[in-house]
C-alpha cells in the first residue's frame, strides 16, 4: 500500500473509531449531554418525563447512526479498501460525508441559535479528514483493472 493510501486508510480508520465512541456514548447515556443543557438553558432534571423520553430516543437514534457508520467504515476498510475498485473508493467518503455534513450543519445551527458551546469541531474534523482521504486517493491514481486483480 502506498503512502497516500496509508494516509487515506488512517483518516477513515480514525473516523470509524471516533464514530464508534460517539455512537456508544449516545446509546448508553441516561440523560442528555452537558452542551444540550447549555443549549436548552435547563438541567436534565427540570424536564418533564415525556420530554426526557423523547430526547433520549433522539440521542439513541443518533448513536445508532454513528455506530452503523463506524461498522460500515470498518467493513469497507477490512474487505474492500485494498481492492482499489472505484465503487470501494467512492463508497467510503460518500457514506461519511452523507452523515457528517448534515451533522456538522445542524451542530453549527444549534450553536448559532442558542449560543451554546457545542462540539462542532469534531464533525468538521471528520469532514476534513474525509477530504484529505479523497485527495490522497485521487493522487494515488486510478483503480486497477478487474483483470489484474
Amino acid at each position: 500500500m502506498s503512502g497516500l493510501r496509508k494516509i487515506a486508510f488512517f483518516c477513515y480508520a480514525v473516523i470509524a473509531v471516533v464514530s464508534a465512541v460517539l455512537g456508544s456514548t449516545y446509546l448508553v447515556r441516561d440523560e442528555f449531554m452537558p452542551y444540550h443543557a447549555e443549549a436548552l438553558k435547563t438541567d436534565w432534571g427540570a424536564l418533564d418525563a415525556p420530554l426526557q423520553t423523547l430526547l433520549l430516543a433522539l440521542m439513541r437514534v443518533a448513536g445508532a447512526g454513528w455506530l452503523a457508520l463506524a461498522l460500515a467504515i470498518a467493513a469497507l476498510l477490512a474487505f474492500a479498501f485494498s481492492s482499489r475498485r472505484i465503487w470501494a473508493r467512492v463508497t467510503l467518503p460518500v457514506l461519511i460525508l452523507i452523515f457528517y455534513i448534515p451533522v456538522l450543519s445542524v451542530t453549527l445551527w444549534v450553536s448559532s441559535e442558542t449560543g451554546a458551546d457545542v462540539p462542532w469541531y469534531g464533525n468538521a474534523m471528520a469532514v476534513a479528514a474525509t477530504l484529505v482521504a479523497i485527495v490522497c486517493e485521487f493522487l494515488d491514481g486510478p483503480e486497477e483493472s478487474v483483470e489484474s486483480q
